[in-house]
């Protein structure tokens, strides 16, 4: 699937495909980029007015391979609705954070010799 398709609605082709979404990297920002032009998708054109089985079997195409074998994995039932498929994806891309190792780099953080208080970057440990 190309990222320069178009769908063809009513006979007419306006609207761009959501690229395949790639499961590597920062999930979370990954997942919030893809779903975001997802919506914007599903709301163009009207996909959201389709039968519930219609939706899922939309939104695992536009996701292709890695959302199919990922979707696998979730065991839903086969009736299950598009929103929820949409949280089981939401649930792996952002899994809960460690309280305590996210306290840990904050309380080790070093702040450099070039950085404002407001500037502290927490997340680098030194």
């Amino acid at each position: 699937m190309s990222n320069n398709l178009n769908t063809e609605v009513m006979g007419v082709t306006a609207f761009k495909l959501p690229p395949e979404v790639n499961f590597c990297g920062n999930l979370s920002e990954v997942w919030k980029r893809w779903k975001q032009t997802y919506d914007v998708y599903v709301l163009a054109t009207s996909t959201n007015t389709l039968p519930n089985e219609q939706q899922v079997a939309i939104l695992l195409n536009l996701m292709d391979d890695q959302g199919i074998e990922l979707h696998n994995t979730f065991n839903l039932f086969a009736t299950v609705k598009v929103s929820e498929v949409i949280e089981q994806f939401e649930k792996y891309c952002n899994p809960r954070k460690n309280i305590v190792y996210e306290r840990f780099k904050f309380f080790n953080a070093k702040q450099k010799p070039d950085q404002s208080n407001t500037l502290l970057n927490i997340t680098q440990t030194n």
